[in-house]
């Protein structure tokens, strides 16, 4: 598939959905057939390059105990702060508080719990969403993203992740409107 798609993975629960984005993350043995990413077959990437081109995410993917910053950079240490500015916005991170306009900064260097239990649910799925946008993969694998978005404007969240991602995105979900 050409670069820069969004496709859409829609079935019933239990119809592989999950299997497929997992063996395509690497997660999953591939048992038979190829895969290839770009001109290279999948199994023929190092992880290295893999992890610099391929990003996984999912509903059950965990914030880590850190900061907000430390999440952020988990897939790119090297990221600006541009590049992890827009990813939070792609994917629609509001941090609890406003910061100060003195200090910006202050937004990603809050403290994460384990877990993100002192985050909200909404701010959780966006923050490992950010994550995976980080670096700008190639392919952006997102698993349930109809759970990852914000429900109270889905379509709007949709679109703003799109035309944030210049890369691939494929994504399954119970959703027919994404």
């Amino acid at each position: 598939m050409p670069h820069g798609r969004c496709i859409a993975l829609v079935g019933q629960p239990g119809s592989g959905k999950t299997a497929l984005l997992e063996t395509l993350a690497r997660l999953r043995p591939l048992v038979v057939g190829e895969v290839e990413l770009g001109d290279r077959r999948l199994a023929d990437i190092g992880l290295r390059e893999f992890s610099r081109r391929v990003s996984h995410v999912g509903s059950d993917t965990a914030v880590l105990r850190g900061t907000v910053d430390s999440n952020l950079r988990y897939r790119r240490r090297g990221a600006t702060p541009q590049e992890l500015q827009t990813a939070a916005w792609a994917a629609g991170w509001q941090p609890p508080a406003p910061p100060p306009p003195a200090a910006p900064a202050a937004a990603t260097a809050l403290r994460v719990r384990d877990g993100g239990s002192n985050l909200s649910g909404s701010q959780r799925r966006a923050l490992v969403l950010a994550r995976a946008l980080v670096g700008r993969p190639a392919l952006l694998l997102v698993d349930d993203l109809e759970h990852l978005l914000d429900g109270a404007d889905r379509m709007a969240a949709f679109a703003r992740l799109r035309d944030a991602h210049a890369g691939t995105i494929l994504f399954s979900t119970h959703d027919r409107q994404l």
